[in-house]
């Protein structure tokens, strides 16, 4: 049960959804699952206000890999997140079902894996349509640190942080493209204004 990250920048950028200290665990981790048809991995995690997530076409699994959402330590998020890492391959092991091996970068620890479901998030991800918002839609009120939050994962997937936001009206959820990362995503919820 062995999957190999093509480069630790998918878990790098992702991981910035993650909110560490929620009480609903399965918000404290990144999910990390084999893509349908088994054709490398989906890793995505949310903190309830946003969700980010990358498809890893690359990634390498030897035998079954069940999905799992995997809480990575703080050292090895600063390792991921590194500008000299992010082009290197992180190999995940399943060890039992509460413990992740991870070795990167010539280095071997252990991560927690998360005992719960991770919730379903295709509900919550905007359509892309070639549809524009009428001429006097009123546009989302967004939290400018979940903006900048979309910002920083784009710079952590590519050097260029070009984003594009994608709204139908005020009271949606906003999609966010990358780019120069199409197999990536985000979404924002909007704020409410009273």
């Amino acid at each position: 049960m062995d999957l190999r990250i093509s480069q630790a920048r998918y878990i790098a950028a992702v991981s910035l959804a993650v909110d560490v200290k929620d009480v609903r665990k399965y918000l404290t981790g990144v999910h990390v699952t084999l893509l349908p048809g088994g054709g490398g991995a989906r890793i995505t995690a949310s903190n309830g206000h946003i969700l980010l997530r990358a498809d890893d076409e690359s990634t390498i699994c030897n035998g079954d890999f069940p999905a799992s959402i995997v809480q990575f330590t703080p050292d090895q998020l600063r390792a991921f997140k590194k500008k000299s890492n992010l082009d290197k391959p992180v190999d995940l092991t399943i060890v039992d079902d509460k413990t992740m091996r991870v070795e990167f970068d010539y280095t071997t620890s252990n991560a927690v894996i998360i005992d719960g479901v991770f919730p379903d998030v295709g509900r919550v991800i905007p359509e892309l349509t070639d549809r524009q918002p009428l001429a006097n839609a009123i546009p989302p009120a967004l939290d400018q640190d979940y903006v900048a939050i979309m910002c920083t994962a784009a710079r952590t997937m590519s050097d260029r942080a070009s984003i594009r936001l994608h709204y139908s009206d005020a009271l949606n959820s906003v999609r966010v493209s990358f780019p120069q990362s199409p197999a990536a995503l985000g979404v924002v919820m909007p704020m409410r204004i009273k």
